[in-house]
């Protein structure tokens, strides 16, 4: 660090380490040191920084709840179109949806709900380790064998297309304990061990899953 008592000499040093920058509010020059200048330094002080309209505005409709300036009736109709065509929105208000829409709807959440709830059940604990043991805590395509980073798939039947044939065998009631009792959920050699990534590079992974039906 250099010291110096001139003046002349300090703002030299200044200009090297730092810049001077003009208040876009109140056109005062003022010093901004070289570690904040990333932070887009505009204003001079708070006051400034508080009375300037940009900032202003920010503020007006943060006060009001919103975080953004009001929507123009051009966007609002594209909302609105986009809205009918996925099915959701105030004009549906009044409407009665079709039974098998509403089918449709029920089973969708009973399979996203009890997928959740079955990978917690203790049943599917002990088909999880049976499976790990079965192919010795390692992942069978690439060899990891990372406790942590291993999963179970079921393979070559995936859990939804089991999850889907019980459905439509059994029907929604009481299917949490039906699905307990289902055998096809627990056959080990149905069974595969992977690590996380070549999990999800697989075709039985998440949505991938969908296009397989069983008979």
């Amino acid at each position: 660090m250099i010291e110096t008592k001139s003046p002349l000499l300090e703002d030299e040093i200044k200009q090297i380490n730092g810049k001077i920058i003009r208040c876009v509010e109140c056109s005062k020059e003022f010093y901004v040191a070289q570690w904040q200048l990333k932070r887009n330094s505009r204003f001079c002080s708070k006051k400034c920084r508080y009375e300037s309209k940009e900032v202003g505005l920010k503020i007006s409709i943060a006060k009001l709840g919103g975080t953004r300036p009001p929507i123009t009736e051009e966007t609002r109709e594209k909302l609105r179109k986009n809205a009918k065509e996925k099915g959701f929105g105030k004009w549906m208000k009044g409407k009665k949806l079709s039974e098998e829409t509403r089918q449709k709807i029920s089973k969708n959440s009973a399979r996203i709900w009890l997928g959740k709830l079955i990978r917690t059940s203790f049943e599917y604990k002990l088909w999880r380790k049976g499976v790990f043991l079965k192919d010795k805590y390692t992942c069978i395509l690439c060899g990891d064998n990372q406790g942590g980073n291993l999963e179970a798939d079921h393979y070559p039947i995936p859990f939804s297309a089991i999850l889907n044939k019980l459905i439509v065998e059994q029907g929604l009631e009481n299917l949490y304990n039906k699905a307990l009792k289902y055998e096809m959920f627990w056959i080990l050699d149905n069974g595969r061990t992977l690590c996380r990534e070549c999990h999800k590079k697989t075709d039985t992974y998440g949505e991938k899953a969908k296009k397989y039906k069983l008979q």
